[in-house]
């Protein structure tokens, strides 16, 4: 059998991960589970649920469950038809019942009814591997076990060059080794909601990601052509190579492409009506001339891009 990839230690890399929880937290500043609980063995049974199934389907079905059978005492005495018939919509009913059942007799048996809070422990338990042991101890106990790996987080973590494994465990194990450990829980909370609002899986949103100059978009398509937010031009790094730059404020969108035979270092090529400038990086202001907002909309539903702008400005700081 062949060993998981490791990326070596690299401080780059370390430096770069910092810059990612940074925008993270910008855009993300509240870092919560998506999964409604209110106790650690609500939370667990939910995790468990969560298996190849969103959060919006668990948190439909969790309130009849948990109604139902409130406690790990009531649900060990369930029996496996009750159990399957209401959560029969998140998929895998059966073995998802089953480990239901056997994770409340477990817990009544070997823990007399209370949730153990050490991974040792929680892996025992059936239905429950690492990530749903991170998940439980992080949320409900605040203790910080490890990195949560979900398909979000195992996506995610290879564009943004911080793992080169398909292995969760390893993605794992390289996140803890690049990641601050006081970032550990809420990280993972922020990439998943990242994943399903801008870096979808079928289609990632690029072009208005607040992560796009530090992520090396590794493993995706070249960057041609994309509707990038005003918010990020002041973020793209001096050597981008940067032409046709097409703005537009009414919305707070621009139009990007970024070509690799456009110019790069401290200057780049700035399109404003019919003529090109070239400018230097700490001179811009960045005042674009244009047409207005119904003429703009004109050209663009017409499929003709025709250099017309909306007036915006951008001013790049010293730091990217």
């Amino acid at each position: 059998m062949t060993r998981p990839r490791q990326l070596p230690i690299d401080e780059d890399r370390k430096i770069r991960a910092r810059q990612i929880v940074r925008r993270l937290k910008k855009g993300y500043p509240v870092a919560l589970c998506a999964l409604d609980h209110r106790s650690p063995f609500e939370l667990l049974a939910a995790t468990i649920l969560s298996a190849q199934c969103t959060d919006v389907r668990v948190n439909k079905v969790t309130p009849e469950l948990f109604r139902l059978w409130p406690n790990p005492h009531m649900l060990s005495q369930a029996t496996q038809t009750a159990v399957e018939s209401v959560i029969h919509s998140t998929g895998f009913f059966r073995s998802k019942a089953a480990n239901l059942i056997g994770m409340a007799r477990s817990i009544v048996e070997n823990h007399d009814g209370d949730i153990p809070q050490t991974l040792v422990e929680l892996v025992k338990l059936p239905g429950v591997g690492r990530k749903t042991a991170n998940v439980l101890l992080g949320t409900a106990f605040g203790i910080t076990s490890g990195v949560v790996v979900d398909t979000h987080v195992k996506r995610i973590s290879k564009f943004l060059g911080l793992t080169v494994s398909d292995n969760p465990e390893q993605i794992e194990q390289d996140l803890m080794i690049t990641l601050p450990k006081k970032e550990w829980i809420s990280f993972s909370h922020r990439l998943i909601h990242h994943g399903r609002k801008i870096c979808i899986a079928r289609r990632p949103q690029c072009g208005c990601c607040p992560l796009l100059t530090v992520c090396p978009r590794t493993g995706l398509s070249e960057l041609r052509s994309e509707w990038i937010r005003i918010s990020n031009l002041h973020r793209i790094p001096p050597t981008t190579n940067i032409g046709n730059w097409r703005g537009r404020n009414a919305i707070g969108l621009a139009f990007i492409n970024i070509e690799p035979t456009c110019a790069a270092g401290d200057r780049f090529r700035k399109n404003i009506g019919s003529r090109w400038h070239t400018v230097c990086r700490t001179s811009v202001e960045g005042v674009v001339h244009g047409v207005d907002r119904q003429e703009f909309e004109t050209s663009k539903s017409s499929g003709s891009r025709s250099q017309r702008f909306d007036a915006c400005r951008t001013d790049w700081p010293n730091e990217v």
